[in-house]
């Protein structure tokens, strides 16, 4: 099993390819910074990924260096993982972007945090292409796979890839906010649903 790296592995994966090309951060701060936005985070290196792709691509190649400037006008690493999110959304149709919604707002809480979902459980009820959509999710990295134990074995379990998507991308947000009642709607019947299965 593969586990997550750790903070001093993290700094040296953002600093080690910088210094082979001649680059390094403008402010020294900058890795420490992006090191604990990403803390405890399963999927650590692909939301690493999303913010240096941009601070590489609006680098300053006279002084060689990735700027502190962009890295807080993108939002940090929530703000680059919600670019990327409404980046993948902007390649869809209307009616996968509604399978969407429905997808991602089965992966946030009433109280508005993300929560562990069996993938059977996620597309339940769904159209057709649901499926698709989620593995294009996954691969876009906006959904974190795993495993759990079940009494039959093991089941597929899915999250949203960081908790930051629910403040931070806006779409996922309004989604959240414009669905409140019904998350809460939800919860109570599934709490209810579970008392009675006892």
């Amino acid at each position: 099993v593969l586990r997550s790296p750790d903070p001093q592995a993290l700094s040296e994966i953002l600093q080690r390819p910088l210094e082979s090309v001649g680059y390094t951060y403008q402010d020294p701060r900058l890795v420490e910074d992006m090191v604990d936005a990403v803390g405890g985070e399963a999927a650590c290196l692909p939301l690493l990924q999303f913010v240096t792709r941009i601070l590489w691509d609006r680098r300053d190649t006279k002084n060689l260096t990735l700027l502190r400037s962009v890295y807080d006008e993108v939002g940090g690493v929530a703000g680059a993982l919600a670019y990327h999110a409404e980046s993948i959304l902007d390649g869809m149709t209307g009616d996968q972007i509604s399978t969407v919604r429905l997808i991602l707002l089965r992966l946030v809480t009433h109280e508005g945090t993300r929560k562990v979902v069996p993938r059977s459980e996620l597309v339940h009820n769904l159209e057709d292409d649901a499926s698709e959509l989620i593995d294009r999710l996954i691969k876009a990295r906006l959904i974190s796979a795993g495993k759990t134990r079940t009494n039959l074995g093991s089941e597929a379990v899915l999250e949203l890839a960081h908790e930051s998507l629910i403040r931070s991308w806006s779409r996922l947000s309004r989604w959240v906010d414009e669905s409140h009642d019904d998350l809460a709607f939800l919860a109570d019947a599934n709490q209810a649903a579970e008392l009675w299965e006892k």
